[in-house]
């Protein structure tokens, strides 16, 4: 699907992240269209008439963003000081 492709290539490139994360970008892409309202589906979005359940969106971080890892108290001497990453969603 076009639209899919677009939205991929849109967050990777506006997060200047390389291809490779391609997979997580279309993922992320159908995860949030699920959540939005179509044409075909009135006042509902598609998850909504597939589980009869309102979705969510609480829980959803902006793709690509810095975050840092949570380290338990009895690693931290192993562990880099700041140790940062990109927030990519595994929903």
């Amino acid at each position: 699907n076009c639209t899919v492709m677009e939205m991929a290539r849109s967050m990777l490139k506006e997060k200047g992240l390389p291809n490779t994360f391609w997979a997580e970008a279309i993922y992320t892409a159908v995860y949030i269209l699920n959540r939005c309202q179509t044409k075909a589906i009135q006042d509902k979005t598609p998850i909504e008439a597939w589980s009869g359940k309102k979705p969510s969106a609480n829980h959803l971080r902006v793709f690509g963003s810095i975050c840092y890892k949570h380290i338990l108290e009895e690693r931290k001497a192993q562990a880099r000081r700041h140790d940062r990453m990109r927030y990519l969603p595994w929903i």
